[in-house]
């Protein structure tokens, strides 16, 4: 039986009867902060991945601890069909009722005069139609039970920045994506929404980005001075938010950008 989100609240008190969110990217920092916090709201994940397997296996044994019930899903991203059916499998086992793309390859920094062809085709594949092919299968069975969608996007689609044209270019198709599921499923009650990441310190991207040498000292302090709040955020600042856009009192927010930045896209 699916649970609308309005009844989802008064009547499911049980977690193993709880609503499922399939979280894209559920073996990285923000997807496992979203997933954690997730469970914490009495919600079910299946996170999925692509090669970081023992990532995956973290993030259940945090929603375990949590006190929902998790699973790891192998999902290449950039293959749709194998996705569609993954998916489907999953939707036919648990009633999905959120779908959350917070995957994405690792962004180098370039100029646009410099950038290769090769570069725009990876991410676009890696990030827009990995996210499509998570979306698209994913929404026709969120209807039932007035679900919801989120997608990441970055601050640098409000507030470009040089050199960082790979992450705004497909984040800004990505947005397109989520404006044309609020528009569209909006008359079965499903939400659409844009979550703005701003710079984060923790799990994930930073990590991976220091150690790359593209997060140094002089970019750090400059991003810093450049945010109002003169600090970086987390990603539970992103998973706080992605718990209440999923939850009864979103109910008639979408297709919106919210921006979780500390400021830095105003």
């Amino acid at each position: 039986m699916f649970y609308s989100r309005l009844d989802y609240a008064a009547t499911v008190d049980d977690v193993g009867k709880g609503r499922w969110a399939l979280v894209g990217g559920g073996s990285g920092g923000i997807g496992r902060a979203i997933s954690k916090a997730l469970a914490e709201a009495g919600w079910n994940v299946a996170a999925t991945y692509r090669g970081n397997r023992d990532g995956a296996l973290e993030t259940v044994a945090r929603v375990e601890r949590a006190g929902g019930i998790a699973r790891a899903l192998p999902i290449d991203l950039t293959e749709a069909e194998a996705s569609a059916a993954t998916i489907a499998e999953l939707a036919a086992e648990v009633p999905l009722g959120a779908a959350i793309y917070a995957a994405g390859p690792r962004i180098p920094f370039s100029y646009f005069s410099q950038m290769g062809a090769a570069d725009l085709e990876r991410v676009l594949s890696q990030d827009v139609m990995a996210c499509f092919n998570l979306l698209r299968p994913a929404v026709t069975h969120l209807r039932d039970g007035e679900g919801s969608v989120i997608a990441l996007s970055t601050q640098a689609v409000a507030r470009y920045a040089k050199r960082d044209s790979l992450s705004s270019i497909p984040k800004s198709a990505i947005e397109g994506v989520i404006k044309a599921i609020a528009v569209e499923e909006g008359r079965y009650g499903v939400t659409a929404n844009t979550i703005g990441v701003g710079m984060l310190e923790g799990e994930g991207m930073w990590e991976s980005m220091k150690e790359s040498g593209h997060y140094d000292d002089a970019t750090l302090e400059m991003a810093a001075r450049a945010t109002p709040m003169r600090r970086f955020g987390s990603p539970e600042d992103i998973a706080y938010l992605a718990r209440f856009l999923v939850s009864p009192e979103a109910a008639w927010i979408t297709g919106q950008t919210i921006y979780v930045d500390g400021g830095y896209s105003v």
